[in-house]
């Protein structure tokens, strides 16, 4: 998938979270990242918008972690539905 498709995507679900009928709690994002091997999670939130910031503050703290995606999930679920990819830097989609 192009860059384009992969920041229209991101752009439609920030959209999707400022709509009258989203509710807070249906959706967890969950910032992805790698630290000495392991796949750690970095940040989670209600909309997309919030947990790309909060990913992006852990980042500029720790050099050594590698940001991987932002997963979506359902809440009460165990797996993700959709994963978000970014190209950097973060603070151009918040």
């Amino acid at each position: 998938m192009e860059t384009i498709e992969y920041s229209q995507k991101i752009l439609d679900e920030i959209k999707f979270n400022t709509y009258t009928d989203y509710k807070l709690g249906d959706w967890l994002y969950l910032g992805m990242a790698k630290k000495n091997g392991k796949k750690i999670c970095i940040s989670v939130g209600y909309t997309l918008n919030y947990c790309i910031k909060k990913s992006n503050e852990f980042l500029e703290l720790d050099d050594d972690i590698s940001f991987l995606h932002i997963s979506k999930i359902k809440t009460g679920e165990k797996t993700a539905c959709d994963k978000f990819y970014f190209q950097k830097p973060l603070k151009q989609y918040y």
